[in-house]
Order: structure tokens, then sequence, then C-alpha cells
């Protein structure tokens, strides 16, 4: 590329004037693989631990000491300085590695990541099982390389010389896939999920989730007190970032691992770094490649086909356009992250039309109850009972779907159970300014708008059905009753877009609407009372430990594709 020269003309000659180097942080997306990369500057940055900060780090992971931690590999604490360069702001995911094997055709050694190729709500999933051949293959194919030992460790603890990406308070699961301590997640999870584990860069999942290849090979630092004690590792090649697998030993920004070049597992994945050649910030694809990054997420929102027929809303989700629809499971468990439940307790599918959202949703419950509240919504003529929304004293269950066009304070909450009693509810939260007042915004806080309900669109009316389960003997699941053993039931919802409030500038003369190309935030979550408290689960794989209305930024991101399936 060559240099792009502003040349200024003074009196005593031509000076040549220089881009100067963007603030960290920068975003460009990458041309070649469409990577979203963070800019790292240029400067110096302390590496390494010494043996009083391991010690802090032992303590800190819950351990006994440094030695115990086996954090000799770390030593010593120096000051080492790189050019500027830009990383990969999460884990190369699956998506990025199925345009890699297109695009060159490479076959990999083995299907960890592959088994996800043709499942949209997996793209986001970092890549997993890949060799240190691999990855460099993949980087090579980007033009970019893997990071050095020193690339990676400055991206993750800046320039201050903390201990963890965010700082140096001991790792929470709200920092990372880590799970908690002795129990570790059941697989890797989303990439982006835990931004509160963000590096000063703005690079995320540098703590948790998979081992990342980097360029070097797992060797003594130079001045290391105790180099003998890594005589025996081997010709390994250096991993960074902790493993879900692992576990917490493994948790701190300045700790190598190593694999053979040959030796892989699913929780290893990567990520790649780019050094700018001479000229880039003064040039025209600079610009092109920041323009690329603006309006972009951490994680692109999962497709929603449009139904090719529309579904038949009696609660059997048997209709050809749930069979196709991408799975929605909602396992997280609410104020536990890291902890997800098998058999999940809600599976939900979305599809639509140009006038409706359909959504349609699996329960596994071994106890339903569902107790109506007493009171009607909806317009004339399409009435309906409303559940009870809290009691979990009584062992109550409930479906909930929370709908958002995008605002992060008015959105809808739906609820839905296996008596088929329907609740929508408006909610409003305060303006930005006084929710950043209130310490730990609670029910308090939020405006239930009972009185507003998703209204019928002239002919296109909201409807809702369920079926339930059979249980091991053969007969239905039953409601309300404590005393048998149920398996769950089956529920479908309509929902007009006009009702949902959709824009109006998305609406057709026929009262049809364009919705292709919208993006929805929506959540999907479960209330289940059966042993006499609530116990929540949700679709987001992190969520604060806050209310769901709280956290709309967080919730998964769905984009409406005008495609069929």
């Amino acid at each position: 590329m060559h240099l792009f020269l502003a040349l200024a003309s003074l009196a005593f000659g031509t000076v040549v004037v220089r881009a100067a180097e963007p603030p960290a942080g920068t975003l460009i997306l990458h041309p070649t693989d469409g990577a979203r990369m963070v800019y790292v500057p240029a400067g110096k940055f302390i590496m390494g631990l010494d043996e009083a900060e391991a010690n802090t780090v032992a303590q800190h992971l819950g351990v006994k000491d440094a030695a115990t931690l086996w954090a000799w590999d770390c030593y010593p604490r120096r000051t080492v300085e790189l050019p500027g360069y830009f990383m990969d702001e999460t884990e190369a995911t699956v998506a990025r590695w199925k345009k890699f094997v297109t695009a060159t055709g490479h076959r990999t050694k083995h299907q960890e990541t592959t088994r996800h190729f043709g499942r949209p709500e997996s793209q986001s999933l970092p890549a997993g099982e890949i060799t240190w051949d691999e990855a460099k293959a993949y980087a090579r194919w980007a033009g970019k390389a893997l990071p050095t030992d020193a690339q990676w460790e400055k991206a993750a603890r800046g320039t201050d010389g903390r201990l963890y990406p965010w700082g140096n308070d001991a790792p929470t699961p709200e920092h990372g896939h880590l799970g908690v301590k002795g129990k570790p997640p059941l697989l890797y999870t989303q990439v982006g999920s835990f931004p509160r584990g963000a590096s000063p860069y703005g690079v995320l999942d540098l703590i948790g989730n998979q081992y990342e290849w980097t360029a070097d090979f797992l060797e003594p630092y130079p001045g290391n007190p105790q180099a003998a004690k890594m005589r025996d590792y081997g010709k390994v090649v250096s991993l960074r970032g902790g493993s879900w697998y692992h576990g917490w030993v493994g948790f701190y920004a300045a700790k190598r691992f190593g694999f053979k070049p040959d030796e892989t597992y699913y929780h290893v994945g990567f990520r790649t770094v780019w050094e700018p050649p001479a000229g880039y910030f003064e040039s025209p694809q600079f610009q092109r490649d920041q323009a690329a990054a603006t309006g972009t997420s951490v994680v692109p929102p999962t497709p929603v086909y449009r139904a090719r027929t529309a579904p038949v809303i009696d609660g059997k989700l048997d209709d050809a356009c749930w069979q196709n629809a991408v799975v929605v499971v909602a396992n997280h468990r609410y104020a536990a992250p890291g902890q997800r439940t098998e058999p999940p307790p809600l599976i939900a599918r979305f599809v639509w039309d140009e006038h409706f959202l359909y959504i349609g949703y699996e329960v596994n419950d071994t106890n339903l109850i569902a107790l109506a509240s007493g009171r009607e919504s909806g317009p004339p003529g399409n009435r309906r009972m409303t559940p009870e929304e809290y009691l979990p004293e009584k062992g109550l269950d409930l479906a909930e779907f929370f709908i958002s066009f995008g605002s992060v304070r008015e959105f809808w909450e739906i609820h839905h159970d296996a008596a088929n009693h329907l609740n929508n509810l408006a909610v409003e939260l305060p303006l930005a300014e006084a929710l950043a007042k209130i310490a730990k915004p609670g029910y308090k806080d939020v405006t239930f708008h009972r009185e507003r309900f998703v209204p019928d669109d002239r002919n296109f009316t909201v409807a809702r059905a369920v079926q339930l389960k059979p249980r091991k003997d053969g007969k239905p699941s039953t409601v309300n009753d404590p005393a048998d053993r149920d398996t769950g039931y089956t529920g479908e919802i309509r929902l007009p877009w006009a009702g949902l409030g959709a824009p109006a500038a998305l609406s057709r003369a026929d009262g049809s609407y364009a919705m292709a190309g919208t993006r929805l935030p929506i959540l999907a979550a479960s209330l289940n009372g059966n042993g006499g408290q609530a116990v929540y689960h949700s679709s987001a794989p992190h969520l604060p430990t806050l209310m769901f209305h709280f956290s709309v930024a967080l919730w998964p991101k769905y984009l409406l594709v005008d495609e069929a399936k």
C-alpha cells in the first residue's frame, strides 16, 4: 500500500505530515474475514508477574500460593515495547471458520466446528478443536497472524500491569465463561457474552471460554529465576486465555498453557492480529474499514425466517415453518452466570410474515401449575384471561417473552401458561439519567402498563393455543394437580406487527408490513415454581444479577430475513 502524504509547503521547504495513530480501541471491520478488530496502540507495557503478584492471584483463585498455581511460566515481571496492532475483538467464530473453509476448500481435521455449520443459532459460538497449523492457515488466508505472547498479553492487560483484563479484582462468573469454582460450564458459549470482562482496549473473552493459540512456543522468558521448572515442558505452543474446561487456575492475564503443535481439543480456538502497514491510517482503506464497522455488533443477529405458509395456531408445533426455524434455548439460569440446565426448561422458535410475529415453544416441566388472575385483557371479541405473574409459593409456572423494537426503555412482556392464559404488558423504564442514580433497580422502578395490551389489527388478531404433552404412561400432562408427574406442554402465540408497535414507515397500503431487515431484541424466559420458589431461566448466555427488564442491551438480537425455510 502506498503511503499517502499530506504535504505542507513552508518557507524553508516541504514537511511531511503523517496521520496520528488512532485512539486505543479504534474499531475496524477486517475486509477479508469480516472480523471486528480493535486497535492496541504502540508503546510499552508490563508483561509477566513477580512472585508477590502471583501469590495475590493464587489467593483470588482459591489456591494456596504461586507455586500451587504453577505460575513460574509468568516470571519475571518486566517492561516490553511493541508497535501498534489490531486484534480480533473476540475469538474466531463458527461463522468466520465457515467463511475460511468455503473460500479455501480447507478440509478440517476435526468436526467440532463444522458440525455447527448448518445451525444459524450457532454461528457466534467460538471455533473449537482447531489445530495450530489450521489456525495459522486461517491467519494467512486473512492476511493476518496469530498473536505473539506479548501481543496477546498487552491486549489483555493494557499498560497499568493489571492482573486481569478488567482490573485487579478477583474473577467472577460475570467476567467470562468460567462457571463457578469446582463446577465448570457444560461447554463453550457464544462470544461477546461477558462485557464486564472487557480489556482496556475493549477486547472480549480473554479469560475463559476457549484456549487461544499464539505464535510462540512455551519457553522460559529471559531472566526467569525459576526457568528450571519448565525444563520438562517439551516443545509445546503457548496457549492463552484459560479454558472453561481446565478451570480457575488459568484465569489470569499472564498465564500460559501449552499443547503440542498437533494436539487440540474442543476447548481450543484462536484469534488473530494484524499489524497495519505504513500509511494505512492516512489511506482511504482505513476510512472504509472504520465505516464498515459502524453499526455492527459483537454478535451478529440470529436470523428469523419468513414463514412460507402461516402456522395454524393450535399449540401442536407441527407446521412446516417450525421444523425449519432457528432453535432458541432458554436454559441459562438467572443470577447464576455460567450455569445451564438440561433438559432446557423452555425451547422456543420464531417465524414471521407480513402481518404477524409467531412464537412457538415447548416447556419441560414435571408439575404444571397455571393460575388465572381473574383479569381479562384484549379488545372486544378477543378478550383473554391473564395468568398470575408471580406466585412461586403456589408452584406457579410461566413462559415469558420480552420483545423490543430496539428501545431499552419501552418494550412488551408476554406471559403464557399451560392453561392458555395470555397476558401482555407494556413495560416502561425510567430515563437513563434517572436510572443511573438507582443503586439496584427493582420492580418499584418499572412501570407496568397493565391497562395496555397487544391489540388486534383489523382482521389480523392475537391468537394463542397450548397442547399438553403426554406423560410416560401415555396420558396427557395435567394442570394444577401437584400429585402427578407431568412432562410439559407446547404453545403457540401469534402477535400482529401493528399491535406490537411496528414503525408506521414499514406499513403498506394493503395493511401488511415490510418487516424484512428489521432487528429485534427478544428474550425467551421461563418461570418454574416447582420447589416453592421462583427459578428463572432465559435465552441470554449472560445477564447481570438484575431483573431481565434492565438488560435489554444484552438480550439476544434477531434479524427478520426475507427467506422462507
